[in-house]
Order: structure tokens, then C-alpha cells, then sequence
């Protein structure tokens, strides 16, 4: 028995034979248990079909709650294939400016020249050694920060190199002294003076290079370096920047022997100029004091008859290529 809702007959059939309106029933849906009209095409919560020859359309995809949830999933898990992928690339991408930043062609730094005839060439783990000589030698190099290994082989053997490169300037480490080669990356910072007996230098004190050379402004006492020249015992002395020791600038080459002296004028000799022995093929003996505290760089380059040096306690540093093809050298006091 139902009761029409429209005029409130009770009769039971499809239809009130009332007024002619429709018998509403309600139906429980299979999937989600949702209460539905009894004549009602679908369900409401879920979309389910509940009465195909009620339906007047058909059923789309969008209208399915479980098919709207899978359409998502499907576009975030896409956002997430490209965000991966995105970031892989740019990894690598960084990784290839990083490897590549450093490459291009370093010139060694000699004497605080720069020598374009003996260089070293970088770019993407491919190293090529050009020397003064015209020898010409290629490899691999890997890099790990700011070290590098260079491997090459020569005549058929395999050889090692170990280096730094940082700033624009690469440092090989040799069975002598480093080397120091720099590329157009490098920007010279401070600078250190030295002293000649004609002029005074200022060199970068990362790479050694000279950037500027100046003549002394006073043959008595240059305003600039202190710059005059003492002469005792066939050497010549120069004032310290400082002004409380001096600086061993040059010897003369006749002489076979040489002892340097504590003191000059009453105040210590400091240091061994650069080239204060250079390629002075007679020198056998030098004695050093212990006033002595630097050697610089080529100090006693190529003296080829030098078999003894007395080397003071108190030194602090040794420049390069100090002793460098001292060949006879044999006996190193310290």
C-alpha cells in the first residue's frame, strides 16, 4: 500500500488512480549503500548506474568520484616525473660549469715573468702540456674540489702529477718546487716589494708575478724601498723596507767563498735576496749566519760548483728554485 504524495490517496500499483501520479519507491545502492529514489538512474554518492532503462544519458568519467581521484593522482604523478627529471638536469648542468669554470690555457710564472711558452691547458678532464722546448705531452686529469691528478703517458711509462687550481692559478707540485702557472681568471691581489740595485718590484703574492716596476727615486735613500747599497767583503746590502736589517743582493763573482755577515752597519743581514748568487758558476762555499731568517726564490740558481752551505737554525723560508742545479751540492748544514 502506498500514499500518493500528491493528493494523499492511498492505492497500491505504479500509479495513483487519483490523480494519475507516479508510485515513488526507494532503492538501497550496491556499492555505497546510499538510499536513492526508486526510479532514479543513478546513484548519487557514488555515480553508479541503478536503472539503465531510466537513464537518459550517458555516463561520463568526471561525474565518478573514484575516477576524478585517479585523474589526480595520474597529474601528480606527472608534476612529479617532471620536477625529477628538472632537477637531474640542473644537476648536471651545474656539474658541467663547475668542471668547465676552471678550464683554459695557465702560463708559468718564471722569475715573476710570464713565460707564454710553457703552459698548461685544461678543458673537460683533458690536459695538453706545451714546454719552452716545444715538447708536447696530453692526458687526463680528474678534480676533487680544488685538487687535481694528472695522468699522462710518456715513452711508455705512466706518470702522475699532482696540482691545485683555485682563483685562476694552478699550482703543480714537481720533484723540485712548484710550479705556478696562471690564466686570464686570475686577478693579481697584493703585492710584495723587492729590491735590486737599479730598481724595486712589486709582485703578486699569490702567483709571484711582477705587476709593476719603479726605478729608485733617490740614489742616496729611495723614499719607496730604503734603498741604498752597502758593499763589504765583495757583497752588496740593501736597507730592508722596514728599515731594521738587510737584504744580500748581489756578490762578486770572482770569489770561490763567500761568509756572510751577522750584521752591516750595526743591524742584522735578514735575508738572501732573490738571484744574490745567480748562475755564479764559481761559488764552492757559502756560509751562512744565523741572523738569516729568508732565502729567496733563485738564490743560489744554477751556482753548478757549490758543495757546501751552512744553513742557519733560525731560517723560516726557503724560496723557489733557491738551490735549484746546485748539482754538487752534497754536504747541507743546518
Amino acid at each position: 500500500m502506498y500514499t500518493c504524495r500528491k493528493c494523499g490517496e492511498e492505492y497500491e500499483g505504479n500509479f495513483c488512480p487519483n490523480c494519475g501520479e507516479r508510485t515513488e519507491t526507494e532503492i538501497r545502492c550496491p556499492t555505497c549503500g546510499a538510499i536513492a529514489r526508486g526510479d532514479a538512474a543513478f546513484c548519487s554518492t557514488c555515480g553508479r548506474v541503478l536503472n539503465r532503462s531510466n537513464s537518459k544519458r550517458k555516463t561520463k568519467r568526471e561525474d565518478m568520484p573514484q575516477l576524478k581521484l585517479i585523474k589526480r593522482i595520474a597529474i601528480l604523478f606527472v608534476i612529479f616525473v617532471v620536477f625529477i627529471g628538472a632537477g637531474i638536469g640542473l644537476f648536471f648542468a651545474i656539474s658541467s660549469f663547475v668542471a668547465a669554470r676552471d678550464d683554459g690555457s695557465y702560463y708559468a710564472v718564471l722569475s715573476g715573468e710570464l713565460n707564454d711558452k710553457n703552459l698548461i691547458r685544461l678543458k673537460s678532464g683533458i690536459f695538453t702540456t706545451i714546454a719552452q722546448t716545444g715538447e708536447y705531452v696530453e692526458g687526463t686529469y680528474e678534480r676533487d674540489g680544488d685538487k687535481l691528478i694528472l695522468r699522462a703517458q710518456i715513452e711508455g711509462k705512466n706518470y702522475e702529477y699532482n696540482a691545485t687550481v683555485k682563483d685562476g692559478i694552478l699550482k703543480l707540485t714537481t720533484s723540485y718546487e712548484p710550479i705556478i702557472f696562471i690564466s686570464d681568471k686570475h686577478s693579481h691581489g697584493d703585492t710584495e716589494i723587492a729590491t735590486t740595485a737599479s730598481e724595486h718590484t712589486f709582485s703578486c703574492k699569490e702567483c709571484g708575478f711582477i705587476v709593476n716596476r719603479q726605478n729608485h727615486d733617490n740614489a742616496t735613500e729611495c723614499t719607496v724601498c730604503g734603498y741604498p747599497v752597502v758593499k763589504s767583503n765583495g757583497m752588496s746590502f740593501v736597507l730592508n723596507s722596514d728599515g731594521k736589517g738587510y737584504t744580500l743582493k748581489g756578490v762578486n763573482e770572482k770569489a770561490t767563498t763567500y761568509t756572510i755577515p751577522s750584521a752591516v752597519k750595526g743591524l742584522p743581514v735578514t735575508t738572501i735576496g732573490s738571484r744574490a748568487f745567480y748562475q755564479l758558476t764559481n761559488i764552492e762555499t757559502v756560509i751562512i749566519p744565523d741572523s738569516v731568517t729568508v732565502i729567496k726564490e733563485e738564490a743560489f740558481y744554477r751556482c753548478s760548483a757549490l758543495q757546501k752551505a751552512d744553513l742557519p737554525s733560525g731560517l723560516k723560508s726557503i724560496g723557489n728554485y733557491a738551490f735549484w742545479g746546485c748539482s754538487l751540492l752534497k754536504n747541507v748544514t743546518i
